[in-house]
């Protein structure tokens, strides 16, 4: 239904670009009808003249050919006899046409070649005089009816000839419009009207067109329509266009006093809801707002609180649902005394929040709109834990590195008491971590930038079984040498 809707207002669209405002529907579809009409005539005329100077089948070329430029006229002339100003007899008479006409096409593609002229049983009269027909009954009900019987107002609409204009147009609830109209004569007067709407519509519409039908379907129900005397107050049922029910109460001057805040799919609901008002509304509590209150409503089986203003505007509400009312009652009731005693955060650029998990609590930092840049990846099992954790981390911010992800990066960390550091690729994966730690962080930093220099030329070495190395050691004597020393180890493998 919503794409068939959008493809009818995609149409007015178009038509209202690139032609104009259209007076009704049928100018809209007509014109639509003739450009399809058209381009169909306009393919089988090129099918028959790029085909016929090929090696194609020529039997079958006329045939496909002929088919679809005797459809594309059809439909030309059925698209411009909806653009005239025609009356619904005429329009239906045209349909009849083209029904004729179409069954004519439907003859020829099967009498054609085999029953055709000197092929076989001849059907060329017959066909040609059941199209042409078709054909003549469409173009012939707008044209010749009226040029011979002298009748226009049998099949063609007559304009400018009623009394009064059926719809006025104007741009204002309020204003003034020039009328024309026939004195008794049979000459043509001009008024000046003073025009106050006593009447609105609800919704508004997409084209011209759909306004006008709205009119006249108000025009249609208003001599049925039924007086209601309102002396105090009364509820009123309806159904909307959309097929939904909804009610609203109205005093005894016609003015609003409030309606329903949902939509019924059958009368019997909305009923059973004024039913319901009725019932409980003389008994209900009334509530005076002053400053903000709690209200509690059942959404899908669930209750839910949620804190107002003064003018009902939503404050807070809680996340999660609660199984029955006096649940959600009492966290309400929880919320209201942490909310009394919770502190205000000021936050300026960056902030610090702890927050109670079911596991523990863990502290998020968050910016000045309140958006988490940065959540804890461990759980704390008290608030002070967590909050130590925070605040050791808050002096280190500033001097912190940045490493891009997706780039290989050096990192330098640190493991106990020492620093150490190691080689991390594009995928966030280890490479090569360094085989001892350092107690100064510059000696860790030192350490990456060596091996940082020379690792790109160093030689690969492929050990078979084991080979011994020599190597210069940090910190050794001019003329000592490596295998002097009691606790040296194998060189550790990167």
């Amino acid at each position: 239904m919503a794409s068939q809707t959008d493809f009818h207002q995609n149409l007015f669209q178009l038509y209202e670009h690139y032609v104009g405002e259209p007076d009704s529907s049928k100018d809209v579809y007509g014109y639509w009808l003739f450009i399809v009409g058209y381009i169909i005539g306009a393919a089988g005329v090129a099918t028959f003249v790029i085909g016929y100077a090929g090696d194609g089948n020529s039997y079958t070329l006329i045939r496909l050919s002929g088919v679809t430029a005797a459809t594309g006229l059809a439909f030309c002339l059925l698209g411009i006899v909806l653009m005239l100003p025609v009356r619904r007899r005429g329009i239906q008479a045209s349909f009849v046409g083209l029904l004729i006409s179409l069954a004519g096409v439907g003859f020829f593609g099967w009498a054609y070649p085999y029953n055709w002229r000197q092929l076989g049983t001849d059907y060329s009269v017959e066909v040609i005089s059941v199209y042409t027909l078709g054909i003549g009954v469409i173009a012939g009900v707008t044209a010749l009816v009226p040029v011979l019987t002298g009748q226009k107002g049998m099949f063609v609409e007559e304009e400018g000839k009623t009394e009064d204009p059926p719809i006025l147009t104007g741009d204002a609830m309020e204003s003034a419009q020039f009328a024309v109209f026939r004195d008794e004569n049979g000459d043509w007067k001009w008024h000046v009207l003073h025009l106050e709407a006593l009447a609105q519509s609800n919704e508004s519409a997409v084209t011209r067109p759909d306004a006008t039908e709205g009119i006249e379907r108000v025009k249609s129900q208003i001599s049925s329509a039924g007086l209601m005397e309102l002396t105090t107050s009364a509820f009123r049922l309806y159904e909307d266009r959309d097929g939904t029910w909804q009610w609203t109460l109205a005093r005894d001057d016609g003015s609003i006093v409030g309606s329903c805040a949902g939509e019924f799919d059958q009368r019997d609901g909305a009923e059973e809801s004024v039913s319901f008002l009725k019932d409980r509304g003389p008994d209900a509590d009334v509530i005076e707002i002053e400053g903000a209150a709690f209200t509690y409503e059942e959404r899908r089986d669930q209750w839910y609180w949620q804190l107002v203003d003064d003018e009902r505007a939503p404050l807070a509400s809680s996340e999660t649902g609660h199984s029955t009312q006096e649940r959600a009652e009492d966290a309400a009731q929880t919320f209201a005394e942490r909310f009394d005693q919770a502190r205000v955060l000021d936050v300026e650029h960056v902030g610090v929040e702890l927050c109670e998990q079911a596991d523990g609590w863990t502290w998020r930092f968050v910016d000045a709109d309140d958006e988490i840049v940065a959540n804890s990846t461990d759980e704390f099992d008290s608030r002070r834990d967590a909050e130590k954790a925070a605040e050791a981390l808050l002096p280190a911010l500033e001097s912190a590195s940045v490493t891009v992800a997706g780039e290989p990066t050096y990192e330098l960390y640190e493991s106990g008491e020492e620093w150490r550091y190691r080689l991390v690729d594009d995928s966030e994966h280890v490479v090569a971590r360094g085989p001892e730690g350092t107690p100064e962080h510059d000696g860790s930093a030192e350490w990456a930038d060596q091996f940082a220099e020379n690792a790109r030329e160093a030689d690969i070495v492929e050990i078979e079984d084991a080979e011994y190395e020599v190597y210069p050691a940090a910190g050794a004597s001019a003329g000592g040498s490596a295998a002097s020393t009691p606790d040296d180890d194998l060189p550790a493998t990167v």
